[in-house]
């Protein structure tokens, strides 16, 4: 019996990726890390980080999906930040509260200057 090998990317992500949503997203994203960075404001091209503090419950309409446990939050729930912000968000969570605040915060200026211009 002769083996396959095994696809890198599913055949449902293959075909969004090529759908329409698809390229917006791929678009929303680009012009995400076109953005300033949202942390220490560093000038783009940055990293497109995509939030994963959990809101408080009155807030939970900030995201477009609001990420579970192992899962990713929607691109439009994406922000700016360069490559440092974002790696201290991800190994020193604490410290970057201390200096930035929560992530989800920036969700509503981040598309607000994308999708305005402001």
């Amino acid at each position: 019996m002769k083996r396959t090998a095994m696809r890198r990317v599913s055949k449902k992500s293959a075909a969004l990726k090529l759908s329409a949503a698809g390229r917006a997203d791929a678009e929303w994203l680009n012009a995400v890390r076109q953005m300033p960075c949202n942390g220490c404001r560093r000038h783009g091209p940055n990293e497109a980080h995509h939030c994963r503090d959990s809101p408080p419950f009155d807030d939970r309409a900030l995201y477009d999906n609001l990420p579970g446990m192992g899962m990713r939050a929607a691109d439009r729930d994406a922000i700016s930040l360069c490559r440092d912000c974002h790696r201290m968000f991800h190994l020193e969570r604490v410290e970057f509260h201390g200096r930035y605040g929560h992530d989800y915060l920036y969700i509503k200026p981040t598309r607000q200057h994308i999708e305005y211009g402001s």
